[in-house]
């Protein structure tokens, strides 16, 4: 059968008009814009939907909710052809009594159609859940919009790919009604794969971080230091991390390249070592805040970490100098940026003491520590 292709609304009204018995013994068959069902004459839309395949498919797939269309969508649900059926069953425009009626198709690629569709009724969806079919009860634990009740079941499925799309599900909808019910579902691998939704709500996410189940726990955890760590988090939401106080979100927050200036004075006087050393390292510390750390803070460890790191101030290079620690000073002698200083301000290379006498033009170090590399003092 020949598949016509009007080039305009106007060209298919004028070929069904000049063609009706031909189409109507099966001739021809029509493909049409999905727009134009919405202007055929009745009539006209009527025939195609009766004998042409190619326009029930797309009209099947395309139809919206005026009442019209939804009729068309009725008629459509009948269809002696597969595919048509499924296409109707696919459609979110589909009537619910159609739909319910689609549920019990003989194939189940119609099925799976209607358990996939978020227009389809839950005491639908639950019968599609309670089918012996596994593909069938998959395809409804891909529906966002399946109630709490449902997903509680399908999420202790006998079936481990009907787990799996729950689970699939949970870390990834952007749906309101899943992310609702999802957090709350009473297998913990569900609530342990919200976690990772990028799209779940704040406050859902702490109280999954505050779960019974160390799983569920450990992932909201590792969600929130993923967050902390991220430079491309914003202020209000890493302002409102470093609330919740937890030792691990903190160091991933000491760690953050773009951490802002109000939350680093309270994480400079936390004493967990952990988070000095990172914020001994972290860029995003400004003068004032390094000259604070070189001043106030005790650690040799922190203070190593951050004579080690290339471009400091020289008031901050100055202040470090006069520690009389020998690994600082050792460390110190190798950081480039102070290697500089020291050159520019006649200071001895090793230890940082000022150069004197011959020694500022024929020594890079001073007396002592030439005697010192001669064992010597």
């Amino acid at each position: 059968m020949p598949v016509i292709l009007p080039t305009s609304l106007e060209d298919c009204i004028t070929f069904i008009e000049e063609n009706r018995a031909d189409i109507e013994a099966g001739t021809y068959d029509i493909k049409i814009d999905p727009s134009w069902m919405r202007q055929l004459p009745q009539e006209a839309a009527a025939l195609i939907l009766t004998h042409c395949n190619a326009a029930k498919l797309i009209a099947a797939q395309a139809v919206g909710s005026s009442n019209r269309e939804q009729a068309m969508l009725a008629q459509l649900a009948e269809d002696d052809d597969e595919a048509i059926r499924k296409a109707a069953a696919s459609n979110p425009h589909t009537p619910t009594a159609t739909l319910e009626m689609l549920s019990g198709d003989f194939f189940e690629a119609v099925r799976l159609a209607v358990a996939q569709n978020p227009s389809t009724p839950e005491n639908t969806l639950d019968q599609l859940a309670q089918e012996k079919n596994s593909q069938v009860r998959r395809a409804v634990a891909q529906n966002p919009e399946v109630s709490l009740a449902i997903f509680n079941r399908l999420a202790r499925d006998r079936a481990q790919g009907v787990r799996d799309a729950v689970a699939q599900l949970a870390s990834t909808t952007d749906t309101p009604a899943a992310l609702d019910h999802l957090p709350k579902c009473a297998q913990p691998e569900v609530r342990q794969a919200v976690c990772a939704n990028p799209n779940l709500p704040w406050r859902a996410l702490t109280i999954l971080w505050r779960d019974n189940a160390a799983i569920v726990k450990q992932a909201a955890q590792t969600r929130f230091i993923e967050m902390a760590a991220s430079p491309k988090s914003d202020s209000k939401l890493l302002a409102a991390l470093a609330d919740l106080g937890d030792l691990e979100i903190l160091r991933a927050l000491a760690k953050n390249r773009a951490l802002p200036a109000p939350l680093i004075p309270p994480l400079m006087q936390h004493p967990d070592e952990r988070i000095g050393l990172s914020l001994a390292a972290n860029p995003a510390l400004n003068d004032a805040a390094l000259m604070q750390m070189a001043n106030n803070d005790e650690r040799s460890t922190v203070r190593n970490t951050l004579a080690q790191r290339v471009g400091l101030p020289e008031s901050v290079l100055a202040q470090l100098s006069e520690n009389p620690s020998p690994s600082l000073q050792a460390i110190l002698s190798r950081n480039p940026t102070e290697q500089m200083r020291r050159k520019t301000q006649q200071l001895c290379l090793t230890c940082g003491a000022p150069l004197s006498g011959l020694g500022k033009t024929i020594s890079t170090r001073c007396f002592r520590c030439v005697g010192r590399s001669f064992g010597v003092g």
